[in-house]
């Protein structure tokens, strides 16, 4: 595999031993996405201070030690959208929050829409 393939790889798995029982999934080239049910907002706060932990931990690849920097953008099913384009359009929104913000988490209001 390509060295780009080998080390999205490395990042998903990673943020599926984060996400526990969520599934993680890739949503675009250095994007991906969070899915878990049943999960308010102090979860989901949780949930995202896990996810940013994990990638701020150096990646050993090939020899060689990866630092990586996240943020996370949340958009919670009911509150912030009903469907998953819906949820993932309030995400990124959140997202570009987070991507200012110090603690690096973004949270969806009806401000950013």
């Amino acid at each position: 595999p390509d060295a780009a393939s080998e080390l999205i790889r490395a990042i998903a798995a990673r943020l599926n031993d984060a996400a526990k029982s969520a599934l993680a999934s890739r949503i675009d080239t250095a994007e991906f996405g969070i899915f878990a049910s049943g999960v308010g907002d102090a979860d989901a706060v949780k949930m995202a201070h896990r996810l940013i932990e994990a990638l701020n931990v150096p990646i050993a690849w090939r020899g060689s030690s990866l630092s990586l920097g996240a943020s996370c953008g949340v958009a919670v099913l009911g509150k912030d959208g009903d469907d998953a384009q819906t949820l993932l359009r309030h995400a990124r929104l959140a997202l570009e929050t987070a991507q200012l913000s110090l603690s690096r988490i973004g949270f969806f209001t009806p401000a950013l829409d």
